[in-house]
Formats: C-alpha cells, structure tokens, sequence
C-alpha cells in the first residue's frame, strides 16, 4: 500500500486537523456502503480524473445530525 494521510475536523470547526489513526463506529451494513462508496470513488479516480468525492453526495437521507461526511482526495491531483 502507498502511502497516504488523513485529516479530519471537530464538529464545528473547519480547521483541518492531521490524523494518527481514524475510528469509525457503524454497524456492518454501513461499513459495506462506505466500501462499495471508496472501491466506486477509486476507480472513477483511476479510470476518469476524478478529483474527489463526498459520501454526502451519494447518501438520499444524509443528515451532519447522523452521519459524517468522508471526502475522498485524489491525490494525484489534489497536493
């Protein structure tokens, strides 16, 4: 695996912060949909430039109240 880094941000704070690790808490059916959501993110990267990709965007009934938003960088375009 290559490497790669990740940021994240407090509740209403829009600083961007550097992460060590990243814990998820969902069941297993979410953790399929957030799968499918980066396997189908990597290869519309791969096959088609695609700069980035918010899960919000995919998700009909997505609420800040009861979901995060992940965003997906692709860092052959975004330094």
């Amino acid at each position: 695996m290559k490497k790669f880094v990740a940021y994240g941000n407090e509740v209403g704070k829009p600083v961007d912060l550097k992460l060590d690790e990243v814990k998820i808490l969902a069941n297993p059916e979410t953790f399929l949909e957030i799968g499918l959501f980066m396997i189908k993110t990597a290869y519309a990267m791969q096959d088609y430039g695609l700069e980035h990709k918010h899960l919000q965007d995919e998700i009909n009934d997505f609420s800040h109240k009861r979901h995060v938003d992940l965003i997906l960088l692709n860092k052959k375009i975004v330094k």
